[in-house]
């Protein structure tokens, strides 16, 4: 059965014969027959064991799996971890803590023993049982392709593999390969267990399912085959469409244009959503499809309050024309619109005042009237204005918003209403009001930046004196 393996290993896998390998060993038939024939092939082998602390075996098979390593001539690393009082302490399954902790138990090894990958022995049965269970939790196709040979995970290291050398192998061979080579597994009783979800899959589920269809196994097994190739085309489209919708990665927020993730069809939006979960959560499994919908649904009708939570303490909103995937603790960036500091500053023309390292205020009369007014009317920059200074007089301020503000915007022939809800009325986002600079003459607005000038400081035909005002970046060397 294992005539192609080396093949599948360098190939498939992507390993080297000439770096160590750490081979995760629980002691049962899967993990001592990949160890026993990676060894067979010549690979550099470190045999890890991680005692979860749950049966009262777990000493006896460490054991075994120590002699089993003196057998090969093969380095041994032993860890303990207490499973049940993790769960507990993180409110999750024990087939969640004891898969975190085992898998962070052999990457800390793994990277110990400078190892290429951590070596593991899911065989095709385990496929068709985790993609019995992501059919069950509702998964995409990326559920529904089950484990990949060779992966990177993110979460556990950015530079060592996951391996999973048994994939195309059935279980029966498996045992066939460690009767034939006299290696003696342990046997785990809670891999009997139908209190555990896979376990109830098994013993239960899939023999259901065999009796509509005896192939069952190997259809789902070929059908994994087949939308593990047709995700590495959905997978190149969604990168396409991702680098269209100009991602912004931060600590802890993913954020994108809505416009252009709008136009964007059904299928990329939802792989968009899901990558940008991926990248918030690497740990996160099974990906609920109700969180990916409620996500696309909030970007095309966004709520009034422009925020809603959406799972695994991940929250979305929506500022302007960027949509936020971000952690309800993140701070998210504010570097796309202006903040001034809390004191009001006052200044003359000319003048130049900086806002931090990112924001400046240019303040200068117009040299020439009548070409100031014909650039006011052609402008189409919402962070330049050009103000009648004969109806003002210095010094002006600029400074926050503060109750009872009122604005008479150019437009509305002189109407007020309450800065506040301008402020709403405009879109800017909620984060960024408090902050936002407005400039004044005493009491009266002259310019919200990035919005309209006061009505009664607009250009006329009896204009004699011009002021223009811009709010700019800060250009960085």
């Amino acid at each position: 059965m294992f005539e192609d393996m080396k093949e599948f290993l360098t190939e498939e896998c992507m390993l080297k014969l000439e770096k160590p390998l750490l081979v995760g060993v629980s002691g049962g038939p899967d993990s001592l027959c990949l160890a026993h024939m990676l060894s067979s092939l010549g690979f550099s082998l470190v045999i890890a064991h991680l005692n979860h602390g749950i049966r009262k075996e777990a000493r006896s098979d460490s054991e075994t799996v120590r002699k089993f390593s003196v057998k090969l001539n093969k380095p041994f690393r032993l860890g303990q971890e207490d499973v049940k009082a993790y769960s507990d302490a993180n409110s999750i399954s024990i087939e969640e803590a004891a898969r975190i902790l085992r898998y962070r138990f052999l990457f800390q090894e793994a990277k110990l023993a400078n190892a290429q990958a951590v070596v593991v022995g899911h065989n095709a049965d385990d496929q068709v049982e985790s993609i019995v269970m992501h059919l069950l939790r509702g998964a995409g196709i990326s559920g529904l392709k089950g484990m990949q040979p060779h992966i990177l995970l993110s979460e556990w290291s950015t530079e060592i593999s996951l391996v999973r050398p048994l994939l195309n192998t059935w279980r029966q061979e498996i045992l066939t390969y460690c009767s034939y080579h006299d290696l003696e597994p342990v046997f785990d009783r809670s891999n009997q267990d139908t209190t555990y979800f896979r376990n109830r899959i098994r013993q239960k589920l899939i023999p259901e399912l065999e009796s509509y269809n005896p192939q069952f196994r190997k259809v789902i097994w070929r059908m994994s085959q087949t939308l593990a190739a047709d995700q590495v085309v959905l997978a190149a489209a969604t990168e396409d469409a991702w680098k269209i919708c100009a991602p912004e990665l931060g600590e802890g927020f993913v954020s994108f244009s809505a416009p252009n993730f709008l136009t964007q069809s059904l299928g990329l939006q939802r792989g968009i959503v899901r990558k940008a979960f991926t990248y918030l959560r690497p740990g996160l499994r099974d990906i609920d499809f109700g969180a990916v919908e409620r996500a696309l649904e909030f970007v095309s009708q966004p709520t009034k309050t422009k925020q809603q939570d959406l799972i695994a303490g991940l929250r979305i909103q929506i500022e302007g024309k960027r949509v936020f995937l971000a952690a309800w603790e993140a701070d998210l960036p504010s570097s796309d619109w202006p903040i001034i500091p809390e004191e009001s500053l006052l200044f003359d023309v000319p003048a130049i005042l900086e806002f931090g390292d990112k924001w400046r205020l240019v303040a200068d009369y117009a040299a020439d009237v009548e070409l100031a007014k014909q650039e006011a009317y052609a402008n189409t920059d919402p962070f330049i204005a050009w103000l009648s200074a004969d109806k003002f007089e210095f010094p002006l301020s600029v400074r926050r918003r503060q109750p009872g503000d009122r604005f008479q915007p150019l437009g509305m022939d002189g109407h007020s209403i309450k800065l506040a809800k301008y402020f709403i009325n405009v879109k800017i986002p909620r984060r960024a009001r408090g902050a936002w600079p407005v400039i004044f003459f005493k009491d009266e607005i002259l310019w919200v930046p990035g919005f309209r000038i006061g009505h009664d400081f607009r250009l006329t035909d009896s204009t004699q004196q011009v002021v223009k005002l811009s709010l700019e970046k800060i250009k960085k060397d």
